[in-house]
């Protein structure tokens, strides 16, 4: 019987069959992708826990407050404002230093916890610019001197004369040593050569509390804590920290005016702003900054904070890191020689 021949079948090349699995695989998981996409949830997908280092009713938990409720809008997930007050923010800046950094977790951040308490104490529980990372700048505020509503004194000069005739005869409240409000006190003295008492509290609410109840003589606070009890007649303005006058403070000089010449070059200038722990993700961070860029140009957002004294001012994670290491370095000079005399 005779055989037929049949062309038999080439066995496929390596390379092809490489060439063909890899297709395969690719087409495998351009068909998955979408559901693993689904499977990773979205920041935020839960509550986002805000510290304010501070107790309530200051300027940190009234600019939270209001961004925070912002955000919980327009991110559609709440933002829980927790506060943490001691040891002059370094208590609840601590707890979120210690916090998983999922975005979860954020911190309001300020002058005082990040640059001047690294500067003034010796050792603090975290490094101020590796363990956080910066998110965004909110806004910046002025200082106004003020003193109780009944105080004989009625500008800088009675109080520098006052001093001048009865060294350590008044004193200044602040919210911790170390703070913005404990070194205008501090210069106050260096300029005008005189000696008050500092009298530190774990707050700016407790030292309010003491000036309108005649506990101690005068405090420097922030615009948005002293404008409502200016306008109520509760307390009086002697003078503001920057550099003019303020629209809101009609006829209250700047201290540099006053027998203080040389007071401006501090530029005792408060600012907030929003961290998150160091190795949080870089999309979380991008959403979060976005969303705090959208929520301060927005009008009524706006209008409500300068109408408590906070001027708002965007500044995204690079620049506000480099803003960051600028006031570290001004202040380390300042008090480098407020020391040295």
């Amino acid at each position: 019987m005779r055989q037929e021949n049949y062309p038999m079948a080439q066995a496929p090349r390596r390379r092809d069959v490489l060439r063909l699995a890899t297709a395969g695989l690719a087409a495998y998981g351009a068909a998955i992708k979408p559901l693993h996409a689904l499977a990773q949830p979205v920041w935020p997908a839960r509550p986002v826990t805000y510290i304010v280092p501070y107790p309530p009713g200051g300027v940190a938990d009234f600019i939270s407050r209001t961004i925070g409720a912002q955000l919980a809008a327009a991110l559609k997930q709440p933002f829980v404002i927790e506060n943490r007050a001691g040891a002059s923010g370094i208590a609840g800046t601590r707890m979120a230093v210690r916090a998983q950094p999922d975005g979860y977790t954020l911190v309001a951040g300020a002058i005082n916890t990040h640059v001047l308490n690294g500067l003034v104490y010796q050792a603090l529980p975290y490094d101020m610019v590796k363990d956080f990372q910066p998110v965004a700048l909110l806004g910046v505020l002025t200082n106004v001197l003020i003193v109780r509503s009944d105080s004989p004194y009625r500008s800088v000069a009675d109080v520098v004369a006052k001093l001048r005739a009865e060294p350590d005869s008044l004193t200044y409240g602040s919210s911790g040593t170390g703070t913005l409000q404990h070194l205008a006190g501090e210069m106050l003295q260096k300029l005008s050569g005189t000696r008050m008492r500092h009298i530190p509290y774990k707050g700016g609410s407790g030292a309010i509390t003491d000036l309108i109840g005649g506990n101690i003589d005068m405090i420097f606070d922030n615009e948005v804590v002293a404008l409502p009890m200016i306008k109520a007649g509760r307390v009086r303005a002697l003078a503001v920290t920057s550099r003019q006058p303020l629209p809101s403070l009609p006829g209250v000089p700047p201290v540099r005016t006053t027998p203080l010449p040389g007071f401006e070059v501090f530029e005792m200038q408060p600012w907030h702003a929003t961290y998150a722990p160091a190795g949080t993700p870089a999309a979380v961070v991008e959403r979060l900054t976005l969303a705090i860029r959208d929520v301060l140009a927005v009008p009524e957002t706006r209008e409500v904070l300068r109408a408590n004294g906070v001027e708002p001012k965007y500044l995204g994670p690079a620049a506000l890191g480099e803003f960051q290491r600028s006031e570290i370095a001004k202040w380390q000079e300042v008090l480098r020689d407020y020391r040295r005399e």
